[in-house]
């Protein structure tokens, strides 16, 4: 589900996993959503947050993650952000995944690629990610300088 607005952006999707790798049997969800709003012009707010079970037969082993950023658009194709995350793994989880940080404080620069039809085409073909005028989540920060938009993180 999205909705994208002139000043509101904002969307959720749910997720049901029947099987992950060589394991039939195991079943997850995934509940994610997003919202992006610029309240006034040059001002952007925006909140991501996630919720799953990595493996429905076993106690604790849920994750969930919190993201929330405050950004400015110096000039309209450069866009600087502030965020921060915070990530909510139940017992089980923590101990499968330990390189995970409880949480973290970013600071991100993107820049908004317009791009015509023929070089956007050369983009996608060398495995690239980028993004039209301001298609891009203020979450998506990863590569901004590189590609000018990436899919998400942990949330950003």
């Amino acid at each position: 589900m999205l909705w994208q607005g002139l000043r509101i952006r904002a969307g959720a999707a749910f997720t049901y996993a029947i099987g992950v790798g060589e394991d039939g049997d195991q079943r997850g969800w995934l509940l994610d959503g997003f919202a992006r709003t610029e309240p006034v012009d040059r001002l952007i707010l925006g909140v991501r947050a996630f919720l799953g079970a990595r493996d429905l037969r076993v106690r604790g082993d849920a994750v969930g993650s919190f993201i929330a950023a405050i950004g400015y658009r110096v000039v309209t194709p450069l866009e600087g952000f502030v965020s921060v995350s915070r990530a909510f793994p139940e017992t089980t989880a923590a101990s499968a995944l330990p390189a995970s940080t409880p949480g973290t404080a970013r600071h991100r620069s993107r820049r908004l690629l317009k791009l015509e039809p023929d070089r956007l085409a050369k983009t996608r073909q060398l495995g690239g990610a980028s993004c039209i005028g301001k298609a891009c989540s203020p979450f998506a920060l990863a590569a901004a300088f590189s590609t000018g938009c990436a899919d998400d993180d942990a949330p950003a």
